[in-house]
Parts: structure tokens; sequence; C-alpha cells
């Protein structure tokens, strides 16, 4: 995986920082978690769970539904399966934290298992993302003409469902640098319907 991106080769190149930016939410939870004080809150591990699962769970639905879906590969169904595994991760964790809301504070116990939950999610996303850009981009790129891609491109950046469509952009403009996101803004303008 490229560090930066300076140009998009192909439309689908946008997994790059795409997928940089969830690592870079994964290493915050488990920088988040590793902070908490005893005697004190969930909440700061709460809400940066919260844009993490966001993120991710998008970023999965979306590849699934655009991305993988047309593809007659096992590689394509392989991948949908670590979204169902990734998903049933993000649910643990969140009825984790649910649970330890309101009057529970943070104990040694509780931040191990929180640790432990968070750490066994990163690895499984780190494993995912390194395994779609090995094995699903090259396909995508050989398979989906660049009009297609660029559609994907577009949903995986501006989620038109959503009030505030262009929170994807949003989200990642924090872990872009600024050329990546001059690209990624022509690219989901100017495939925007």
């Amino acid at each position: 995986m490229p560090e930066t991106i300076t140009s998009l080769d192909c439309p689908i190149d946008v997994m790059y920082p795409i997928h940089r930016a969830l690592r870079a939410e994964a290493a915050s939870a488990e920088a988040t978690v590793r902070a908490l004080v005893l005697g004190g809150s969930f909440q700061p591990l709460v809400q940066v769970f919260q844009r993490w699962a966001t993120a991710l769970e998008y970023h999965a639905v979306t590849e699934d539904t655009y991305m993988t879906a047309p593809l007659d590969r096992v590689a394509a169904r392989t991948n949908e399966a670590e979204h169902q595994r990734l998903t049933e991760l993000l649910a643990g964790l969140g009825t984790y934290l649910d649970a330890l809301q309101g009057p529970a504070a943070v104990t040694a116990r509780t931040r191990r298992h929180a640790l432990g939950k968070v750490v066994a999610l990163r690895v499984a996303q780190d494993d995912h993302l390194e395994e779609e850009e090995e094995r699903v981009l090259p396909v995508i790129r050989q398979q989906i003409s660049a009009a297609q891609q660029a559609d994907v491109a577009r949903r995986l950046l501006i989620d038109a469902a959503a009030r505030h469509a262009g929170w994807p952009l949003a989200w990642l403009a924090p872990h872009v640098t600024a050329t990546e996101r001059q690209l990624l803004t022509a690219l989901a303008g100017c495939t925007a319907q």
C-alpha cells in the first residue's frame, strides 16, 4: 500500500487513503482504551469507537453492494465474508461498551477486556485490508471499467442516503494529505449525479 497517493491511476485507488484512515481509527481506539483512567469513564472510547464503527460499516456495506457483488470470483465472496466477520466484531465491542455505560467506572478488568476486543477488531481489520489490497483490488482494476470504478469510488466518498452526504469525505480529511484531499474531492465531484 502506498503511504500517500499523488495521482489516481485508477479510480479504485481511493481505497488506499480510505484504508489508511481506517487503520488510523483502529490505532486511535487502541491508544484511547490504553489511556483510560481507572475509575474514569469509557466515554472517550465510546466516541472513538462510534466514529470507527460508522466508517468501517459504511465502507464494508458499500463495497459489498457496489464493488464485489458483480464479481464472479472466490476473492469477492471471501471479501464479503470478512466484512461479515468485521461486523460481528464491531457488534461485540459495541455491545460490551453499551453494557459499561452509566455508573460503571473503568476498572483494570474492564479496560483489559475492552482492549482485547479493540485489538481483535484491529487485527481482523488490518488482515482484511491487506488481503483486499493484494487480492481484490487487482481484480477490480482488470475487470471493472474506469467508469464503473469511478461510480464505486463516488459511493465510497459520498453517502447519498445520509442527511450530510459528504460525511465520508469529512471523515477522511484529517487522515489524508492536501493533495489526496483534492484528488478525492475532485473524483467525488466529477462523478456525482
